[in-house]
């Protein structure tokens, strides 16, 4: 201690005896299946990427209309889908998904095409009978218990929004766990380019900023942080598109910083339909969506696997080894 304040450096510290128990502690929690498992829930995917762990930053990048949202919004209700109960006197985990572009409604309205089957942009656009929308009440009512958390933007409450930094996503977060009792399981972040950074610095150096901060957050909330990059136009150029870990709009820095990087690549987008696609021997389709895990950290990278995604139900699943020979 000095001038009466307690030494900060101290709180870095950490004795032989912390180092094993801290670590026996977080190992033996995640055995107990009391946590909430952030795989995605696709058998080859899961098996070829370690799970993140709290702490960690995850990276998924994709250009412009290549399911980067679609992807995360995906994996949100994977995650919360397996949300175990917890103990009587335990704080409730909880997903939390903040967007700086979609509206609270829009996410809600993908969440109501998965449950109900019908097409978001039906949902979204169209004129509904009776039937269907007996078919979204239902949808409603099992989206209540869906520990999902929002952070963002409505339509319904269209009051001026304050600037969405990393600092207030943080505090807002404290404030749910003191007023709800429910902590962070697993945050998306989506996406970094959109992320509210004040003034005073050039893009580049506020989107590396943002990469430090989203890394932190992870950190100190102690759950894994999944943060969506959109990746340079030039990887369009080649004729393998799948962009590569150096990718990352305004930003080279997510190499250094992230745990892990994914990235996407629907080839419906960009080739033809039924060319087959150099690397790998696949079929160009409309439902293609190509993922690399570019980097893990304490694991295998460089696996590229074919996914096939239902649009209208923003659903994923795996691709038939037979149609991939």
């Amino acid at each position: 201690m000095a001038n009466g304040q307690p030494d900060a450096v101290a709180t870095l510290v950490y004795t032989p005896r912390q180092v094993s128990q801290y670590t026996y502690q977080v190992i033996a929690a995640r055995q107990t299946g009391g946590n909430v498992s952030p795989a995605i829930g696709l058998a080859d995917l899961d098996a070829a990427m370690h799970a993140p762990l709290p702490g960690e930053l995850c990276i998924v990048m994709a250009n412009t209309s290549h399911y980067k949202t679609g992807f995360m919004s995906f994996w949100a209700g994977q995650v919360a889908r397996r949300t175990p109960a917890t103990a009587p006197d335990a704080p409730e985990q909880m997903v939390v998904y903040v967007s700086w572009e979609t509206a609270v409604e829009e996410l809600g309205a993908m969440d109501f095409a998965r449950t109900t089957g019908l097409s978001g942009a039906h949902i979204w656009h169209d004129s509904l009978d009776l039937d269907e929308m007996r078919l979204l009440q239902q949808a409603a009512n099992r989206r209540e218990q869906l520990p999902i958390w929002i952070v963002g933007h409505s339509i319904t409450r269209r009051h001026k929004r304050m600037p969405l930094t990393l600092a207030r996503i943080t505090q807002a977060l404290d404030a749910v766990e003191a007023t709800y009792q429910r902590t962070a399981a697993m945050i998306f972040l989506d996406h970094l380019q959109e992320i509210d950074a004040g003034r005073g610095a050039d893009m580049r150096e506020r989107t590396l900023n943002n990469v430090e901060a989203a890394k932190q957050l992870a950190r100190d909330l102690g759950c894994p942080v999944v943060l969506g990059v959109q990746a340079r136009r030039e990887c369009l150029d080649r004729s393998w598109k799948l962009p590569d870990l150096g990718d990352g709009q305004e930003t080279s820095r997510i190499e250094q910083v992230a745990d892990k990087v994914l990235t996407l690549w629907l080839p419906g987008k960009t080739e033809s339909r039924g060319a087959i696609l150099e690397r790998m021997a696949w079929p160009v389709t409309e439902d293609l969506l190509v993922l690399g895990i570019r980097k893990q950290r304490f694991g295998q990278s460089g696996n590229i696997l074919p996914l096939r995604v239902d649009f209208a139900t923003n659903t994923i699943r795996q691709m038939e080894v037979e149609r991939m020979e």
